[in-house]
This record gives C-alpha cells, sequence and structure tokens, in this order.
C-alpha cells in the first residue's frame, strides 16, 4: 500500500536554494520536522521549513510546492 508523505519545504540561507523534503524520510533519519535539514546544493545546516502540508492541505499545496507528490511503501 502506498501512502503519500507530508512535505516540508525548506530554503537555504546561504545559497538561497530550495529543496522537498519528505517528512517520512526525515524521521526515518532521526530528524524532526523542527530541525534545519541540510542543503543539498551547498552543504550548509542554515536553512529553515518555509511551507508544509498536513492531513488537511496535503493535495491543494502540492501545486505551491511545484511538485506532484511522494509517497512512501507501507509494509
Amino acid at each position: 500500500m502506498r501512502k503519500p508523505d507530508y512535505l516540508i519545504k525548506f530554503e537555504c540561507n546561504d545559497c538561497e536554494g530550495q529543496f522537498i523534503v519528505s517528512e517520512y524520510i526525515l524521521q526515518k533519519h532521526g530528524m524532526s520536522t523542527e530541525e534545519s535539514c541540510p542543503c543539498p546544493y551547498c552543504g550548509s545546516h542554515n536553512t529553515e521549513g518555509i511551507v508544509g502540508t498536513d492531513e488537511e492541505t496535503i493535495e491543494e499545496i502540492y501545486d505551491y510546492m511545484g511538485c506532484m507528490g511522494i509517497s512512501h511503501k507501507e509494509e
């Protein structure tokens, strides 16, 4: 069964890059949604979440984030 992931869009305060991370992946790597996520472009930890999805907004916010959705397989 595939379950949609809640997503968080981060912005790097150093290189100004933006990237989307799945809350599932953050938790899988022992990180919380409140922590800075390393920037995939410059490696800086000076990042902040700027928008995220939850159960109520998951469908409508995908367009704003610029992606169709990310999911993971539940065992």
